[in-house]
């Protein structure tokens, strides 16, 4: 299965979001079930609290109420107290049903059982004339009135348990928020780790494969093809790249020692054409000059006529010489020209691969171009992270400025708005460390994009080199074909002056009687030889040029190391 480079860079960056995810989650669940637990918490005990402080002010209203009545006597203080002890009922009732110790609630029963008497007692009281009333304040103030203080005493007693109770459940949730601080500090330097180490691998995935692309690119284009292959065992673009860029070297190494091998063929036949040419040259001179001597002296062919016929003897033999030699460079001409149709079909091949290459070069441009801007995204999500961790800071100082107007009720409050600040600024320094990362990999892509810039400046400047060896070899192609024309019409010329040799032989044979005839035949025999004479000299001077092609195409292949 092919993973793309995008794929591998959108899996890590899923899975530090995954983890960063996580880790506000447990915050947030963790936060909820401590603010839900805090706050039942204090509203339970601020209830007991305010019915112990209740309480404690009904007792010592009772007690009030007894004493302003046996100093005034007066019904209103007996009508609060009957009023005040009826809340007292009432606010018991409401304490049993809210207490939870059972130490309390005995304590709270007994209270109840104190209180009756209390009021049983009071009532006795409440129930004597007004002129008895003197005797029973020494009573009231030894059996009711204490009665009154010991339940002044439980509600205080209540009250400070609760207190206690609130402080003890305030230091049992900060010990909570103590230890969900260490988690969310361990889970967010595991997830700084793990973003160093997927973007180190990231990183390192992306420039090992570009660094040997492109050192084995510059040793290429030093003229070094013997190089070793680059290492194509990725499934991705790079490996697509590099499996490319190592056919192309070995396509560019095999045409270079065809071509090379091809132009020591080519130089070896233009050299032979050259010295066979040379040597009909010669030959057709001699004949030209055996011919316009024979024109001079045809008044004495009858005395000469032994020479003469050696003489033509000779020069048919030479001719039939020079005929065969003409076939063997025809023959050498046509393989030379079926090399250099072979390397121009191998140039085009050549062409082609490196114009997949130059697609392949612009499909991966494309990709480091898309992924630079999905850096870009990750950038800008980044920037709202920290504003909204900016905010949130802001947020917390506005609510612990609250909490510190609510006073002790707010103290609380405070401490979670403290914490809130503090998670806002980790949060903002975690976005600031994600801008670096994210920074250090725009720069790394905008790199690699440069490099495949290069790399397809590079790839179409063997385009054009490619492309104008195979125009060199449809030169050589050309030049080739005209020569195989010229020593066709050589070797035609060739069998046209055997034939008139042969003319010639017959007619030095009847010399003595067609002297006449053979001074025509001369001059004719004259005409062909200058023509061939001047053919042949053409002849060299393309070989010569078929040559000095060969010779600069060999050093131009030269230049590789194969």
């Amino acid at each position: 299965m092919r993973i793309s480079i995008l794929q591998k860079l959108l899996a890590g960056f899923l899975v530090i979001a995954v983890i960063a995810g996580c880790a506000g989650t447990m915050y947030y669940l963790s936060l909820n079930r401590i603010d839900q637990s805090l706050s039942n918490i204090l509203d339970r005990h601020a209830v007991m609290k305010s019915y112990a402080d209740n309480l404690k002010y009904y007792a010592t209203t009772q007690n009030g109420n007894l004493n302003a009545y046996l100093l005034t006597k007066d019904a209103f203080f007996k009508t609060d107290f009957s009023n005040t002890n009826a809340r007292m009922d009432e606010l018991f009732a409401q304490m049993k049903s809210a207490l939870a110790d059972p130490a309390m609630l005995e304590q709270l029963e007994y209270t109840i059982k104190l209180n009756k008497q209390y009021k049983e007692k009071v009532d006795r009281i409440f129930g004597l004339p007004k002129d008895q009333l003197e005797s029973a304040v020494q009573e009231a103030k030894t059996g009711i009135l204490p009665l009154g203080v010991v339940i002044v005493k439980f509600a205080g007693q209540l009250s400070d348990k609760q207190d206690q109770l609130m402080n003890a459940e305030k230091a049992a949730s900060q010990t909570v928020i103590t230890d969900i601080r260490r988690l969310v500090i361990s889970v967010s330097v595991i997830n700084l780790v793990l973003a160093l180490i997927i973007g180190y691998f990231i990183s390192r995935m992306i420039s090992k494969p570009l660094r040997q692309l492109s050192e084995t690119a510059k040793s290429i284009s030093g003229g070094d093809l013997a190089i070793a292959d680059v290492q194509a065992t990725r499934r991705d673009e790079l490996g697509q790249l590099a499996e490319a860029f190592n056919q192309m070297k070995n396509n560019l190494h095999h045409l270079v020692v065809e071509i090379n091998r091809g132009a020591g063929e080519v130089i070896a036949v233009s050299k032979e054409v050259s010295e066979g040419t040379e040597q009909t040259g010669k030959a057709a001179e001699h004949v030209a000059e055996i011919m316009t001597h024979l024109s001079e002296s045809t008044e004495n062919q009858v005395q000469s006529v032994e020479s003469s016929l050696q003489a033509v003897y000779d020069m048919a033999s030479d001719i039939r010489r020079i005929d065969q030699s003409s076939q063997h460079a025809m023959g050498i001409a046509g393989n030379a020209l079926e090399k250099a149709v072979e390397g121009d079909r191998e140039i085009n091949g050549i062409t082609n691969q490196m114009e997949t290459i130059q697609k392949l070069m612009s499909q991966l441009e494309h990709t480091m171009q898309t992924l630079r801007a999905r850096s870009r995204e990750i950038d800008d999500i980044n920037k709202v992270i920290s504003s909204i961790a900016t905010q949130t800071n802001l947020l917390s100082l506005n609510a612990g400025i609250e909490a510190a107007r609510a006073g002790e009720h707010g103290r609380g409050f405070a401490v979670i708005t403290s914490e809130i600040r503090k998670l806002s600024q980790q949060t903002n320094d975690s976005a600031g460390r994600v801008t670096e990362l994210v920074t250090g990999i725009q720069t790394e892509t905008m790199f690699a994009v440069q490099s495949v810039e290069e790399m397809v400046v590079e790839v179409s400047r063997g385009i054009n080199a490619s492309t104008a060896v195979g125009d060199l070899f449809g030169g050589i192609r050309d030049l080739v074909q005209d020569t195989t024309e010229q020593i066709r019409d050589v070797s035609e010329s060739l069998r046209h002056l055997s034939n008139h040799s042969e003319k010639i032989v017959q007619s030095v044979e009847q010399i003595s009687g067609f002297s006449e005839t053979i001074a025509t035949g001369t001059q004719s025999v004259t005409a062909v030889t200058e023509e061939q004479l001047a053919f042949l000299q053409q002849n060299t001077a393309h070989a010569n040029t078929l040559y000095a092609m060969a010779e600069k195409l060999h050093r131009t292949v030269h230049q590789f190391r194969v």
